[in-house]
């Protein structure tokens, strides 16, 4: 924690600050110990543990790659998980809990033989009812695997022998039944799990209904949802802002041209079975984005602690849940450059070639937009970027289509997906500077440069690639002389 004083026109410097954990409720129940894991027959598990304190039942969770299994409540301190394929290393999850909250989970490891590729994916699934059933039925595109299994969420509510393509859930069954789209099957067999077939069911790519606070991504299959919080520690939602792309959006907080934070989602099924989250702030606050898959269930949330500026959100493993067959159908794939974690991930390379920085109208004085050139505060400030890969590769950005007079957007490999918010703000009347804010949904390096055509000063910003790059926060940018403030 930090102290600040104020007054109308500014805020001082913190002298010292303060860390400490926020603790879950003094009665919630203490971790479990002694967990174990041992395997009792080819395809089961043993989980067995220590009670924690003051618990009266427990959560437990297998993981395996993009498979999970989880079983809630459970009431002994033991558990047998069957239909487990014999190929890889088990995660197992233990979590306490009772009326006032759970525990931090435990965790412990078993390995049932040497992984490898799995069987194919089922494809094509549909859901029809029959009566007084609901069919669920799919191809099977695999000619080895052991059996099937069907998950609702991440509850399994099927196991089936190979060579089927349905499965039948009687009317009774309200939690099926009512929740079709949340269905996944698994093909196995002793080699491992394949990815998941996924019951597209919902229109068009999931249920996202956009509004003011609501953001909504990839055919409104993700629901995108921030709040933050002021000096004052006053708590509100942020905003949407009516711009935006099928991949990318943008909230604001206090005002509409003044925007505050991109995010968005994109398609790296084809490069490391995941739906990726990439953000960028420009500002310090305190905020919490939540990310939600509508189709699967999973969701995400990201952090910004307050006096700081915010680091890049780059989370390429965002989403395993989501790369199954009808989930990504006719999806387009992610082109990302050779940088940092996407350098890791051999993405594509980009094909925009490097251009001058900025331009100036000769003729005006003025910023000259170009493609290349973005012009805020009436044309008074020019800005351009380029990124720069792990491997050297330069590449100019260009800008996005939307922008205000206060901020703008910039691109580098695909228009759909924007990569750097920039705006810049008129402090004249608090400090005598304009302020430059910057924020990048990308770990490549950056080289932003912002000049005044009015007094010819200049300023440039670097990051290194490799890494997230945290907000660009420079409230003493540009002096203001030689003319009129840009509102």
């Amino acid at each position: 924690m930090k102290v600040f004083a104020s007054n109308p026109t500014a805020r001082s410097e913190s002298a010292e600050s303060e860390t400490f954990r926020w603790r879950r409720h003094p009665l919630a129940p203490e971790p479990v110990t002694d967990l174990t894991a041992t395997a009792v027959g080819p395809t089961t598990a043993r989980i067995s543990w220590t009670g924690g304190r003051g618990s009266d039942h427990y959560s437990v969770t297998a993981r395996l790659e993009r498979w999970y299994h989880s079983i809630w409540p459970l009431h002994g301190e033991s558990v047998d998980i069957e239909g487990l394929a014999r190929g890889g290393r088990y995660t197992f999850e233990v979590k306490p809990g009772n009326e006032y909250g759970y525990s931090p989970p435990s965790w412990g490891h078993l390995t049932l033989g040497a992984r490898s590729t799995g069987p194919r994916a089922p494809s094509d699934l549909s859901w029809v009812v029959e009566g007084e059933a609901a069919r669920l039925n799919w191809k099977d595109t695999s000619d080895d695997e052991l059996g099937f299994e069907v998950q609702l969420r991440s509850i399994r509510v099927a196991l089936l022998p190979p060579n089927t393509e349905t499965a039948v859930f009687p009317l009774t069954n309200e939690t099926v039944v009512s929740q079709p789209h949340f269905l996944r099957v698994f093909a196995y067999n002793e080699r491992g799990f394949s990815l998941p077939g996924v019951l597209g069911a919902a229109p068009p790519g999931g249920r996202c209904e956009a509004d003011a606070e609501t953001l909504c991504l990839r055919d409104s299959r993700f629901e995108v949802r921030m709040r933050w919080r002021n000096a004052a520690r006053e708590y509100d939602a942020g905003r949407v802002v009516p711009a935006g792309t099928n991949d990318s959006g943008l909230f604001h907080f206090f005002d509409s041209e003044n925007w505050e934070v991109l995010i968005k989602v994109l398609n790296g099924c084809a490069i490391n079975d995941r739906m990726w989250v990439l953000g960028a702030s420009t500002t310090d606050l305190w905020y919490r984005i939540d990310v939600k898959d509508t189709l699967m269930g999973d969701s995400r949330s990201y952090w910004n602690e307050p006096g700081q500026p915010a680091s890049a959100i780059v989370d390429t493993e965002a989403f395993p849940l989501a790369c199954g067959d009808a989930a990504t159908a006719g999806a387009r794939s992610v082109e990302s450059p050779g940088g940092g974690a996407f350098s890791r991930l051999a993405a594509a390379r980009a094909r925009a070639s490097v251009r001058g920085l900025v331009a100036t109208d000769e003729a005006t004085g003025r910023c000259k937009a170009g493609p290349a050139t973005l012009c805020l505060g009436s044309g008074r400030f020019s800005l351009g970027i380029e990124a720069s890969t792990l491997d050297g590769e330069r590449h100019q950005g260009l800008v996005a289509r939307a922008g205000t007079d206060k901020a703008g957007l910039f691109w580098f490999f695909d228009p759909e997906n924007w990569e750097v918010l920039v705006k810049v703000l008129d402090g004249c009347a608090i400090n005598g500077h304009y302020w430059v804010f910057a924020a990048s949904a990308t770990d490549m390096g950056l080289d932003l440069r912002v000049a005044d055509a009015v007094t010819g000063a200049a300023k440039r910003y670097g990051t290194t690639a490799g890494q997230p790059a945290p907000a660009i926060v420079d409230t003493e940018a540009l002096a203001c002389v030689g003319g009129a403030g840009a509102r």
